[in-house]
């Protein structure tokens, strides 16, 4: 009634006022097209990202794939930047460049694109945030959802 929420999913670990549960890891994978250099490797290395055109995921808030670039200081030749993960794969797959994309958001079939994780891990935590104290229904809640993630795990 006063605007204020109970709980909700989160890409952060930490969260004033609010108790931050891990759900889990969703890992962040390098797209390629089959005329992508990179397209038959296992694994990819932030370094071969450096001179590949990129398309780059605009999301907002805590922007995982800006914060992993930063990390391994790494600056790809950024040719696109795009909300829409639909749009993002269109873009790839007509060899418009490679982009990096959490797991949870790719279809089932991304064929003919492959999903080439990184050799250094890496991962985004989803969790679930909820205010201190929990409300009962969020404390519910909590723990109905950390059943449902560890049953389908």
């Amino acid at each position: 009634t006063r605007g204020e929420l109970d709980c909700g999913f989160v890409n952060k670990l930490e969260i004033k006022s609010f108790q931050i549960t891990s759900l889990k890891k969703d890992r962040i994978l390098c797209i390629v097209s089959p005329q992508s250099k990179l397209y038959h490797q296992k694994t990819v290395s932030f370094d071969q990202l450096r001179k590949q055109p990129f398309i780059m995921p605009a999301f907002g808030g805590n922007h995982e794939v800006k914060q992993l670039l930063a990390a391994h200081n790494c600056k790809p030749e950024i040719r696109f930047e795009l909300m829409e993960e639909n749009a993002i794969l269109a873009m790839v797959r007509n060899h418009l460049g490679i982009s990096i994309l959490p797991e949870l958001v790719l279809p089932d079939q991304i064929a003919p694109l492959k999903a080439i994780p990184f050799s250094e891990e890496s991962f985004r935590t989803i969790g679930l945030a909820t205010r201190i104290p929990p409300s009962p229904a969020a404390k519910c809640f909590a723990e109905i959802t950390k059943e449902l993630i560890a049953e389908f795990a």
